[in-house]
């Protein structure tokens, strides 16, 4: 017998080689589970003594599983009420998923009601959700037989073990990561038209019974339609074709299409801002995270000099109020996040005198006394110059309230994956920018994966609070996501991640990415150019920082 501890302390035993779910599966609420800091089913077998945490839709965990088995649901309805064409699931929209039935069929409400009635009967039904083993050879002949080519490109690739798959109304596929034990767990759900697609959208995270009101994501969404073009050019759509093109030793040509693409869109932003430099001297940059920001900034001053204008920078740590005034959250740690943590005032009297030609001294901040100083430097806007400023709160109005919209030119940068895994399943930005700041912290900032993932959560709370919310208010938004970085970041992520111990609760988010970078085939660094976004990550940058 072995023993099962669960977080209210109690304890439950078991044969050996039991399912988990036979000591879980009287709460319906279940959808997986955590053992010893490991994300598993509920088919997950026991073969010793361990901690379990159930996990419930609440949970992150437990919500990427409701989410990855809703998106495998509804593959499953798609192929009968869509036999032969191609439902590609893409980014996330409107607290959902994108989907698209191939490039040339607009969705009507007749097809989504004939979907959506579809996925309620298989909900409805309580299949069960059981996974099955077969050789990578006999998995490649499933899928090849079924057309699935993207999957096939996958498989045959970077595979050496047995395939785990699923099976519902025959349709199979591979999901990256553990699905509820049936159908009739995730049963709340909606679909809309997002046109030339759909949106499957979600329950609110805190409360499953209540669906979310959607806000408004057209720039965003023009921005992904943007980088999907940007992925047709290059003929990469999933990982297996970048697999593919790494394997066709055509990786290098690939690097400089994508970079090409790049400076193509940052030389249309710089001639818009020329086009308005009458009006809008104040550049504000505001993105996520590991968005590339820095480099953004230093790449838009180069095009902005090719057209004869000079730029010139200041930064909002430099307007921190001192630190005994700083605000602090509800666990009593100084929040340097808030709007409330910077001078605003100030900020925003040295932007009126600026724009009228004025003289203006920018304040220093001491990090280590957590003081501000007003002896740092002078700074004074010429005809042919633009001031850009970099912060997580530059697009929000309540940062400049005293400055005319008309002054502001305001930019918007994320990682906006366009790449997914292959047609079912999807790579979250937030996957991107996280693998982007893990080899970061590793190589230039002595953090280690552990502590990185750590972070992550309040650096996404704080995102969440002060940059997601006014990201439609940009006058124009820049992906700065390459189709082939994740093959670059691979080796040193892996290796940041192999760090991570197996006691830590960490442990199980590091081998869901490693399992997922196990996907790529690694690209050669060395086709990076050093102006690229990319080396703010890797290293060997042409800038400084």
């Amino acid at each position: 017998m072995i023993k099962v501890k669960l977080p209210d302390g109690s304890e439950k035993t078991a044969l050996s080689g039991s399912p988990l779910g036979d000591l879980l599966s009287s709460d319906p609420e279940v959808l997986g589970a955590m053992v010893d800091h490991l994300v598993v089913g509920l088919d997950y077998r026991l073969v010793r003594s361990a901690n379990v945490i159930p996990l419930r839709y609440a949970d992150k965990e437990g919500n990427e599983i409701y989410r990855r088995t809703l998106s495998f649901i509804l593959a499953a309805a798609a192929m009968k009420v869509f036999p032969g064409e191609r439902v590609v699931i893409g980014h996330s929209l409107a607290n959902g998923y994108y989907y698209e039935v191939d490039d040339r069929y607009t969705i009507s409400d007749v097809d989504l009601n004939r979907l959506e009635l579809r996925m309620r009967e298989l909900i409805n039904a309580d299949i069960k959700l059981n996974k099955y083993f077969v050789s990578v050879e006999d998995a490649i002949k499933r899928f090849s037989d079924l057309g699935r080519k993207e999957k096939v490109n996958l498989l045959k690739r970077n595979y050496e073990h047995d395939i785990s798959f699923y099976e519902i109304d025959g349709f199979i596929d591979i999901p990256f990561g553990p699905l509820a034990p049936s159908t009739s767990r995730v049963g709340k759900f909606e679909l809309v038209t997002y046109q030339p697609g759909f949106v499957l959208r979600f329950p609110d995270k805190r409360d499953i019974t209540r669906m979310p009101i959607a806000s408004d994501q057209t720039r965003l969404f023009a921005v992904y339609h943007e980088s999907k073009k940007w992925s047709q050019i290059l003929g990469i759509q999933n990982v297996g074709d970048l697999n593919e093109v790494i394997a066709k030793k055509q990786f290098r040509e690939c690097v400089q299409v994508a970079e090409a693409l790049h400076e193509k869109k940052l030389a249309s932003i710089a001639d818009m801002i020329t086009e308005r430099i009458d009006k809008s001297r104040l550049i504000f940059i505001a993105g996520p995270s590991s968005s590339g920001k820095t480099t953004f900034a230093k790449r838009l001053g180069v095009h902005l000099r090719v057209n004869g204008i000079r730029p010139i920078s200041i930064g909002m740590d430099d307007y921190f109020v001192n630190r005994d005034e700083t605000p602090k959250d509800d666990k009593g740690e100084f929040d340097f996040e808030s709007l409330k943590a910077l001078k605003v005032e100030l900020f925003n009297e040295h932007l009126l005198c600026l724009l009228a030609g004025e003289e203006v001294t920018i304040p220093r901040f001491d990090f280590k006394l957590g003081i501000g100083f007003l002896d740092g430097a002078k700074i004074k806007l010429e005809k042919n110059q633009v001031l850009i400023v970099e912060g997580i709160h530059g697009l929000n109005p309540s940062l400049t309230p005293r400055i005319p919209l008309k002054n502001k030119f305001r930019i918007y940068i994320s990682a906006l994956t366009q790449l997914t895994i292959d047609d079912c399943n999807r790579i979250p930005t937030t996957d991107t920018r996280l693998i982007r700041r893990i080899v970061r912290d590793h190589q230039f900032r002595g953090y280690s994966a552990c502590e990185t993932l750590k972070r992550w959560p309040l650096v996404i709370r704080g995102e969440k609070r002060n940059i997601f919310p006014y990201q439609e208010e940009a006058d124009v938004i820049f992906n700065t996501a390459l189709l082939y970085e994740l093959a670059v970041l691979k080796p040193c992520a892996r290796r940041a991640l192999e760090e991570v111990p197996p006691d830590q609760f960490q442990f199980s988010e590091a081998q869901r990415m490693l399992d997922f970078l196990h996907l790529f085939i690694e690209g050669d660094s060395r086709a990076v150019p050093p102006t690229s976004i990319l080396r703010e990550f890797i290293g060997g940058s042409s800038f400084s920082y």
